[in-house]
């Protein structure tokens, strides 16, 4: 289920207070992102640089491995906020991609300014050939049982 314009200015509010945490020392961005549940729960992430290529941390999956440490797996939207309107990079469409397989169902990606300006996309729409895995389908739909 999309968003509503509501939920999306709560959840710009959420990604912009967690932008301002944001360990950015090597580019500077404060970079926000809150994923929203199937239910409409809300789960900020900022983006955590590491001066080891790799092993940093962007926005959005920070805060999907937030709602996944509170027993969180199905989602129907996230947003990526920023100073500027920026898009989720492709890794992070990619793990998205795998999450969506758990229902079925579309997840929106909303790129947002954290003035409350925003875009709304459906993932599919941002990553049209996204991997779809067919191995171990059964295990992953699974959560949407486990999804708090």
């Amino acid at each position: 289920m999309k968003p509503s314009h509501d939920e999306i200015l709560q959840a710009i509010e959420i990604a912009r207070k967690a932008g301002e945490n944001s360990f950015n020392f090597i580019s500077g961005n404060s970079i926000g992102a809150c994923i929203i549940a199937s239910d409409g729960k809300m789960f900020g992430g900022c983006i955590v640089e590491n001066d080891i290529s790799g092993l940093g941390v962007c926005a959005e999956r920070s805060a999907i491995f937030h709602a996944v440490v509170e027993g969180y797996y199905t989602f129907k939207a996230i947003v990526v906020a920023n100073h500027e309107m920026i898009f989720p990079c492709g890794a992070c469409l990619q793990n998205l991609t795998l999450f969506s397989l758990i229902t079925d169902e579309p997840i929106y990606v909303i790129s947002a300014t954290f003035d409350g300006n925003y875009e709304i996309h459906e993932l599919s729409e941002l990553l049209p050939k996204g991997y779809k895995t067919n191995h171990n389908l059964d295990a992953i739909k699974s959560f949407k049982k486990h999804s708090t």
